[in-house]
């Protein structure tokens, strides 16, 4: 420190100090065959282009996505959605009270 001080470099803080640094972290948007694979079974919200059953938002489970089809699960049931109309798919925010990224 003696030669940065010398050399004209700016006073560091005296004492111990915490540099911490973050990122954003990974989207919430799945868009690659592995996301689909890897996130089956998660709540998902999928957007349509337009409207698909009269709907343009739909929420469930990601069940699967092939050539055709995006299919969530909603209640039991399977929805089929053209994937040419399907927009984004996205994994919802937390909810308050959801421990998700907690320290445990």
């Amino acid at each position: 420190l003696d030669e940065q001080e010398e050399a004209g470099a700016p006073d560091l803080p005296g004492g111990m100090f915490d540099l911490i640094v973050s990122t954003p972290g990974a989207s919430d948007t799945l868009t690659t065959d592995n996301e689909f694979e890897v996130f089956k079974g998660f709540d998902v919200v999928v957007r349509t282009r337009e409207p698909v059953k009269g709907k343009t938002i739909f929420e469930g489970s990601l069940h699967s996505r092939d050539e055709e089809w995006v299919r969530i699960n909603k209640m039991g049931r399977i929805v089929k959605l053209p994937r040419e109309a399907v927009d984004t798919v996205v994994l919802p925010k937390a909810k308050d009270g959801d421990r998700a990224g907690a320290d445990i």
